[in-house]
C-alpha cells in the first residue's frame, strides 16, 4: 500500500468505537432573560453530544432541546421551561384542557418563585 493510498485509507476510516459523551446538569433556578424562577427541588438533567451538537430531554415536562453547545442547550432548555410556565402555569384553568391542567399543577408543584433582575 503506497502511503497516499494509506492516507487516504485513514481518512475515511469509521472509528473503531463511539463513546457517548454525557453530562448531568442540575437547575436550582430557570433563568430566561431578565425572569429568575426559583424551582422547589433541583432537577437533574442528562445531556448527551451526538453528531448534531448537545441534546437535552427532561421527561417529566417533555421538554427536549438541540443546540451546537453545551451553554446553549443549558440557555434553550431553560427558555423552553420558562416558556411552558409561562404558557400554563399562569393560564385560569377554565381555559385549559385536562392535559393542560396536569400539566400547570407539574409546573406549579415544581416551582417557588418568579422574580426579575434589573
Amino acid at each position: 500500500m503506497g502511503v497516499e493510498r494509506a492516507e487516504s485509507y485513514r481518512r475515511n476510516k469509521p472509528p473503531l468505537l463511539e463513546i457517548p459523551v454525557k453530562e448531568r446538569i442540575t437547575f436550582k433556578e430557570i433563568c430566561c432573560e431578565k425572569n429568575i424562577l426559583k424551582l422547589k427541588s433541583p432537577i437533574q438533567i442528562e445531556g448527551e453530544l451526538s453528531s448534531e451538537g448537545w441534546i437535552f430531554y427532561y421527561k417529566p415536562l417533555d421538554i427536549l432541546v438541540c443546540a451546537p453547545t453545551l451553554e446553549d442547550c443549558m440557555e434553550d432548555f431553560q427558555e423552553e421551561f420558562y416558556l411552558l410556565y409561562e404558557a400554563y402555569a399562569k393560564e385560569t384553568d377554565e381555559k385549559l384542557t385536562e392535559v393542560a391542567r396536569q400539566l400547570k399543577r407539574e409546573l406549579l408543584d415544581m416551582s417557588l418563585e418568579m422574580s426579575h433582575t434589573k
